[in-house]
């Protein structure tokens, strides 16, 4: 989730140029963002008749959309009927222009009858202004055929760019929309230009959401890898009361008295102690669920809907969140942590009038409450306003805020590099066992482009902390920053090794492949994304990624060079 990540996202992450060979790549960067290596968490158509109008389709009706043949003076015997086609073809070309496109159709399909050869650039030519007319006509099985035959014919480049980008046009009109996927990277592979890139981006997004909506479906909620989790929780200083008993203490009671909502509120209190994060929300619903039922003391059901609706949150559940912290507001109308994650809520949302809204009123409520400024001064960011969340940021520590993140915001705010290290250093003091602290010092050093200091950053914190993997994709992304490939992979794996289900590192080893055209190895990555894809813009994204590495794969089988 964006909330996830903001957290412990300073600026830009280490990028690494895409290789220039690759030329295809970034047709796809804008959707899949290959080639940019980063950890941040970081009309309808009927198909056949035509009756309807088609979401794609070539209705300038000019002369460049049809080739004029390239007469030369053909050999004896052949001249009449090289000459009769010709003829054919520019009276088609006229009619094209007149946008007499049935007329232009028939007259192509003579042209092609008269002509004696089977092959040939001419014949190509026939085909595919015979596509041109078809499209305007919502034939776009005869447009497909003719664009492969005219593809058949090998001919020139120019004539390949418009037979794929008609077949191309003619698929996503049938929704066929990898086939039409297929003939837009063609088209980017021959002729770059923004309009290919934009088509190219339209139907991977098409593809990818509707892939990501029918895996979704029957995908069990998940939470982020810890090294995505822990920034967020620290985000808010009251996520639980503190609980001396053990889960193993607490397990024994509920046996005895399963009906008890406070000891089931007590294991999940005692669970996030430990750091047992992935059962904090069986305990919480069940806590909820019968402390209602009880009739129970007030802030007990409040805490437990809070503490719900925090790991409906991370499970990417918004609305089942909302619809939680709604109902603890009926409640208690003043409660200022149900407004500030509401506000949280509709910041994942990119709904900021209304993150505004609930901030608003939380501060109404309490302007002295430290989590106030410091999810504001993520809504500063959010929207470039960096003096103001410099401000919240600096008012939530003022406050007594109990975690690091409001010192992470604040070094993100500040002008120079020298004044961002100062705030960290400041942060290295009180919390000093911090992970994320060095890793944004290590970030700080690459913007000035301390290399030696930047890897030291991230070896110190990946000594603190051997199961965080961000500490480990910081240097495989710098070692590819330093051109060196293989060190960039062998640390990216391990990242991966710490936490199988890092986004972020999979997500950088899936760009890594695809900058040095493995993408059979990039397809592997892509698919381990998506299993371990806990958002629907993860998804999504692991999707996107999946289906640009089978359509690279493909056109280098076909011959096209990338």
């Amino acid at each position: 989730c964006c909330t996830c990540s903001r957290e412990h996202n300073m600026a830009d992450s280490s990028s690494a140029a895409t290789d220039p060979k690759v030329k295809l790549i970034a047709t796809a960067a804008a959707v899949v963002g290959l080639g940019v290596l980063v950890y941040y968490l970081t009309k309808t158509s009927k198909s056949k008749s035509g009756s309807t109008t088609p979401v794609v389709s070539d209705k300038k009706t000019l002369a460049s959309d049809v080739e004029a043949v390239d007469t030369k003076t053909p050999e004896n015997g052949r001249a009449s009927a090289v000459k009769s086609a010709n003829e054919k073809k520019a009276a088609g070309n006229k009619a094209f222009s007149s946008k007499k496109f049935a007329d232009a159709v028939k007259l192509y399909s003579e042209a092609i009858a008269a002509f004696p050869d089977s092959s040939g650039e001419d014949l190509a030519v026939y085909h595919t202004n015979r596509a041109a007319a078809q499209i305007h006509l919502n034939n776009y099985e005869q447009v497909i055929s003719d664009c492969t035959t005219a593809l058949n014919l090998k001919p020139s480049t120019k004539i390949k760019f418009k037979s794929y980008h008609r077949r191309a046009q003619a698929h996503e009109n049938l929704k066929e929309l990898r086939k039409a996927l297929h003939d837009y990277m063609a088209v980017a592979t021959l002729k770059k230009a923004q309009g290919a890139d934009l088509d190219v981006k339209r139907v991977l997004l098409q593809i990818s959401k509707n892939e990501a909506q029918e895996r979704k479906k029957n995908r069990t909620p998940k939470l982020p890898a810890n090294s995505m989790l822990l920034p967020f929780l620290d985000g808010f200083s009251k996520i639980h009361k503190e609980e001396t008993s053990s889960t193993s203490e607490l397990s024994q009671k509920i046996k005895e008295n399963p009906q008890d909502g406070i000891l089931y509120l007590r294991r999940a209190r005692a669970r996030m102690c430990k750091g047992e994060y992935e059962n904090v929300f069986d305990d919480a619903s069940k806590a909820k669920e019968l402390l209602v039922a009880s009739n129970a003391e007030q802030t007990h059901i409040i805490e437990s809907c809070l503490l719900k609706a925090t790991f409906h949150h991370l499970r990417d559940e918004l609305d089942d969140a909302m619809e939680v912290l709604n109902f603890a507001q009926e409640i208690e109308p003043k409660n200022v942590d149900i407004y500030v994650k509401r506000g949280v809520i509709y910041l994942e949302q990119e709904k900021l009038d209304d993150a505004k809204r609930e901030f608003d009123k939380a501060m109404g409520i309490d302007d002295k409450n430290p989590d106030v400024w410091y999810q504001q001064a993520q809504m500063f960011m959010l929207t470039a306003q960096v003096a103001q969340a410099a401000t919240a940021s600096r008012k939530s520590i003022d406050l007594g805020h109990s975690g690091y993140a409001p010192y992470l915001a604040l070094a993100r705010c500040q002008e120079s590099p020298e004044k961002a290290l100062e705030v960290l250093e400041e942060a290295t003091n009180k919390f000093p066992k911090v992970t994320f602290i060095p890793v944004y010092k290590g970030q700080v050093y690459e913007q000035t482009g301390n290399i030696e200091s930047a890897n030291s950053a991230y070896v110190q914190a990946n000594k603190m902390d051997k199961h965080n993997s961000m500490p480990l994709i910081h240097q495989g992304l710098l070692e590819f920053k330093k051109n060196n490939v293989n060190g960039a992979i062998e640390m990216l794996e391990k990242a991966v090794e710490v936490e199988p289900d890092c986004y972020p590192a999979l997500q950088n080893l899936g760009n890594i492949a695809m900058n040095i055209q493995n993408f059979g190895r990039a397809e592997e990555w892509a698919n381990k994304m998506i299993e371990c894809a806990r958002s629907a813009s993860e998804l999504e994204t692991a999707c996107q990624f999946k289906e640009s590495c089978v359509i690279f794969a493909q056109l280098v089988s076909e011959g096209f060079t990338l």
